[in-house]
């Protein structure tokens, strides 16, 4: 076996984890981790970025950092723009 590979965004970390597994050369999974988890990727490039698991938790976090609107709202899973969502107020 020389190699491992997927054609899915869903199981990179999960493929680059088996390869790791195995000593196959891959990327590492822990950047596919990062890179697939959109709440990471902004923490990794030095942004600003909040967690809510609800409209409430939300509304919280956009009056206590003062964040102007529209905001965008986004899973922290998911690819491309999956989910995604302007909010206006």
């Amino acid at each position: 076996l020389d190699g491992i590979v997927t054609f899915r965004d869903h199981y990179k970390f999960f493929v680059a984890q088996a390869a790791e597994n195995l000593g196959l050369p891959t990327s590492p999974s822990a950047s596919y981790a990062i890179a697939t988890d959109k709440y990471e990727t902004r923490i990794s490039e030095g942004h600003a970025a909040y967690k809510a698991s609800t409209s409430q938790q939300a509304a919280e976090l956009i009056n206590k950092h003062s964040v102007g609107f529209p905001v965008i709202i986004k899973p922290t899973n998911g690819f491309l723009s999956e989910g995604v969502h302007r909010v206006e107020s």
